[in-house]
């Protein structure tokens, strides 16, 4: 079995799996951890060929030039190139398919760190308010309601009527 340090890790994940060895807290897998588009970056395009269908370690390589060694180190930066495409399953690459990706130096400028994330403050005020432990607040009416050891709903009286009753060919429908 392979942990997140070996092999093809994703950067975003394996920094928080980091991040929860350390504080020992939960993280969230769907906060945003890269941007869609950075506005002053240069984007190229590739057109997939058919031998890298499926293959986004094969497009990662052949757009970048890498050779078999180095491209270990940039394994961690497929994310990025899978965001700014909105691909969401890699397996769903097909030939013709035009990826648009920066150059090698600005694949770092997509990431989200916690001083350029927008809603850290946000994050802090609901770390803040949802407290595990909270009391709900309780409805004192229902709670004496309760209490008293009544079978009806206030609702009900104690000595219904018939649902139904027919006088002088008329009927009567209530009851409660």
């Amino acid at each position: 079995m392979s942990s997140l340090s070996d092999g093809l890790n994703i950067k975003s994940l394996y920094e928080q799996v980091k991040k929860l060895d350390k504080e020992g807290a939960l993280f969230d897998l769907f906060k945003s951890t890269i941007r869609n588009s950075v506005g002053t970056i240069k984007i190229n395009e590739y057109v997939v060929p058919m031998e890298e269908e499926m293959r986004i370690d094969l497009i990662l390589k052949s757009i970048y030039e890498l050779d078999y060694i180095s491209i270990e180190d940039y394994y961690g930066e497929i994310d990025v190139l899978l965001t700014i495409n909105n691909i969401d399953n890699p397996l769903n690459i097909k030939r013709g398919q035009i990826i648009k990706y920066p150059s090698i130096i600005d694949l770092g400028s997509y990431r989200i760190t916690e001083e350029d994330d927008l809603s850290a403050e946000a994050n802090k005020a609901l770390r803040a308010i949802s407290v595990p432990s909270k009391k709900t607040r309780v409805d004192n009416s229902r709670s004496n309601y309760n209490k008293t050891g009544l079978a009806l709903p206030p609702i009900a009286k104690s000595n219904p009527k018939d649902s139904v009753v027919i006088n002088n060919d008329n009927f009567n429908i209530g009851g409660i």
